[in-house]
């Protein structure tokens, strides 16, 4: 018998890390399913609360996309804001569903792109890729 070959396959290494925060559950499932096929790894919070909450204990984030709107004690501008002040190197794109950008707070376009709901899937992929340098 000849000796036994192992070959290790190496997993690619993910593009980054995508905190998706977003309190309507099928949308959340559904981008971060498709952050997923495209080689990113993914973390998911319902909420600003939930997603300062990540952020906080350590974990790893290369980019945030979130919801304006959510519940909780924070919106998604609370968020970005939280972000600015405690992980300034994160990038953020910021998701709304408001209809026009003067219904959106006048502050917003300082803190974070927005990408208008609903977004394409390839419009969303270019500009993380464009965000993370990739």
């Amino acid at each position: 018998m000849g000796a036994l070959e192992i070959i290790v396959a190496n997993e690619p290494e993910p593009a980054g890390v995508i905190l998706v925060v977003e309190d309507e559950v099928l949308i959340r499932l559904d981008v971060s399913d498709f952050l997923r096929g495209q080689g990113f790894d993914v973390v998911e919070a319902a909420s600003a609360d939930e997603a300062i909450a990540v952020m906080a204990s350590g974990e790893h984030v290369s980019l945030v996309f979130t919801d304006v709107q959510m519940p909780g004690s924070t919106d998604g501008l609370g968020l970005v804001r939280w972000i600015r002040r405690h992980r300034p190197t994160v990038p953020v794109i910021v998701t709304s569903g408001l209809s026009r950008d003067r219904d959106l707070s006048p502050d917003l376009a300082d803190l974070a792109p927005i990408e208008q709901k609903p977004y394409s899937e390839a419009a969303l992929l270019r500009r993380i890729r464009r965000r993370l340098d990739l």
